[in-house]
């Protein structure tokens, strides 16, 4: 649980609230409390828009007292307030467990799609594999029938091919392209990118400035 304070444009401040929740907490709610889920029609969203109650804008308000002492870490009082929070909404939304439990079955996603969506953030195989709704064996499996390759050879191409179309079209430093492109280290990058061209990415840019 995150509690943020933030002073808006016309001085006033706003508090915001957020909740992180494992499946495994969720389902320890749903059984302590006899909370029954309608698994047969989950909602198709993959978020709700709740709208403000008076139960949710008091419960919001008995944050604050206990975030500013020492309580506030107290992992005792946060699962008594997560709770709390989730039987609010079970009586008042309960359409809200569906979505969970729609999130927790993790629907299986077009493999291209989230491949060509994610492929610049630096992330590990494992997390592509669950961005994609798969098992890291069975992420493995569809890529290389798909793609022919291993993820990491396409990674780092598809970053490399992004990176020297950046290079021709901009002049931004080669330090900013390299980590746009998702390489945190230009070392790396420039070896890389001699690797796949046959030259080093300061001598793209050198052409391509002569040329202009």
């Amino acid at each position: 649980m995150i509690i943020g304070k933030q002073k808006q444009e016309n001085g006033e401040h706003y508090a915001s609230v957020l909740f992180f929740l494992k499946q495994t907490f969720l389902n320890k709610f749903l059984h302590t409390y006899a909370i029954q889920v309608d698994t047969e029609n989950g909602a198709a969203m993959p978020f709700m828009k709740i709208e403000k109650n008076e139960l949710l804008s008091n419960f919001a308000q008995s944050l604050i007292p206990h975030f500013d002492s020492p309580l506030g870490n107290n992992p005792n009082l946060l699962k008594i307030k997560t709770f709390e929070l989730l039987l609010n909404l079970a009586e008042n939304h309960p359409k809200i467990f569906q979505m969970f439990w729609q999130a927790q079955k993790n629907i299986r996603q077009d493999l291209a799609m989230t491949m060509e969506t994610h492929f610049c953030q630096n992330l590990s195989l494992t997390e592509f594999a669950y961005l994609s709704g798969r098992s890291l064996a069975t992420f493995k499996r569809d890529f290389d029938k798909q793609f022919g390759q291993s993820p990491a050879r396409w990674l780092k191409e598809r970053r490399l091919k992004l990176a020297h179309s950046i290079l021709n079209n901009t002049q931004k430093p080669i330090a900013e392209i390299a980590l746009a492109v998702g390489f945190e280290d230009l070392s790396h990058f420039a070896r890389s990118f001699r690797e796949q061209y046959g030259y080093v990415p300061s001598k793209l840019r050198q052409t391509t400035e002569n040329i202009r």
